[in-house]
């Protein structure tokens, strides 16, 4: 993203999440845009048996995030959502 103030995490993967990721559920089948990701995450569900999304998770993990203050401080903070 070029945030150069940022030091850690180096990356932040998202869909780290824990929660149900059924297609079926109600909360997936309500989205109309879901409907073509819901095609193609059967599809490569089908041809890898992973599923590949989490539609709403039911925890979320904090994290430490590491950064660069304007007046050079190092500041360390944790993320809760």
């Amino acid at each position: 993203m070029g945030w150069k103030f940022i030091i850690a995490p180096h990356k932040y993967n998202a869909y780290m999440c824990r929660g149900d990721c059924s297609l079926s559920h109600a909360h997936v089948a309500r989205a109309g845009h879901t409907k073509v990701a819901k095609t193609g995450i059967i599809t490569r569900q089908e041809a890898t048996g992973n599923q590949g999304m989490c539609c709403h998770p039911a925890e979320c993990v904090s994290f430490l995030l590491i950064s660069l203050l304007p007046i050079h401080r190092i500041m360390f903070d944790t993320v809760n959502e």
